[in-house]
């Protein structure tokens, strides 16, 4: 499973082009270097999140930021995949907004991905 899941990361970050630190659209900053932390440590070195947001692959919205990125991982058309919990986190950063999301592996909540999104973009 750990495999399919970085191998899944590895190929929509090709696919959308983004590098490390880089930014395809300055509004949009993709953060790999969140990817596999833990809900704890980003909430210790961001601080507490100013939204949360729970659901499952089954009612996730179809459209977001990190759509894409969910259903690579964890295609929605799949019955087995329904019942996975996810959960966002958003820190408000000013004029931008870091967005996190998490899913549950052995107990813990780690993180698929993060983006630094300026608050004009609307998905």
């Amino acid at each position: 499973m750990k495999m399919k899941i970085i191998a899944a990361l590895c190929a929509l970050i090709a696919l959308s082009s983004v590098t490390r630190g880089e930014a395809t659209d300055p509004a949009i900053i993709n953060l790999p270097q969140w990817a596999g932390s833990t809900m704890q440590t980003m909430i210790r070195d961001m601080g507490t999140p100013t939204t949360e947001l729970s659901y499952t692959i089954g009612t996730a919205p179809t459209k977001g930021w990190n759509h894409g990125l969910l259903f690579t991982i964890y295609p929605k058309e799949s019955p087995a995949n329904a019942d996975i919990p996810i959960k966002e986190l958003v820190w408000d950063q000013g004029q931008y907004e870091v967005r996190a999301c998490f899913h549950l592996v052995k107990k813990a909540w780690l993180s698929l991905g993060a983006m630094k999104i300026d608050k004009s973009v609307r998905f």
